[in-house]
């Protein structure tokens, strides 16, 4: 395939996934998961799910990351735009840049056009999903059942009625994947 290195920006439920999917499905050499928050637990997750180094470093300072990171792909599945600038800077001459992160309105950024035609890039977006794709999941999960305790653990279930709980720790990104429950 041509991909070596991988980096996934932001580390909820998509982008845990897509470390696990790039690791174990597409055998990445080296994925690398890229965090603006601190938690030692969810980065140890990440780890277990196959990134090979889990990187939390401050917005302000992301220029010393992504100068220090030529990848083959980037997956944005942080929702932050500012993600996008720093996702196309990272990716070698012709990278894939896989932006399915990108789903509500955020607020512009400015890019740098010319990168996409000097470095050749493929930029695909994704907002939809079909049969045939959670088909593949499911397939990709049946076949590696020793992920399914770990991507669980991903989950903090709340009652229905802690529901300002659930969002209050949601908004404090206390979560990965946050689940109000009956």
């Amino acid at each position: 395939s041509g991909v070596h290195t991988a980096v996934v920006q932001g580390i909820g439920p998509v982008g845990s996934f897509a470390i696990t999917y790039l690791k174990k499905a597409l055998k990445i050499d080296k994925v690398i998961a890229l965090t603006v928050y601190t938690d030692d637990k969810k980065n140890e997750l990440m780890k277990q799910l196959g990134a090979d180094e889990v990187i939390q470093f401050d917005p302000a300072n992301s220029a010393e990351v992504q100068n220090s990171i030529v990848a083959d792909l980037v997956f944005e599945a942080s929702g932050s735009p500012a993600a996008v600038p720093m996702g196309i800077n990272m990716l070698r001459n012709r990278g894939i840049y896989l932006v399915p992160g990108q789903y509500s309105n955020s607020g512009g950024i400015e890019i740098q056009p010319q990168l996409i035609t000097f470095k050749a890039l493929h930029i695909i977006g994704s907002s939809q999903y079909s049969v045939c794709d959670v088909e593949k999941y499911v397939k990709f999960l049946d076949e590696h059942q020793e992920l399914i305790p770990i991507l669980r653990s991903l989950a903090t279930c709340y009652k229905v009625e802690d529901v300002n709980t659930a969002f209050d720790d949601a908004k404090a990104h206390k979560n990965v994947k946050t689940v109000l429950v009956k």
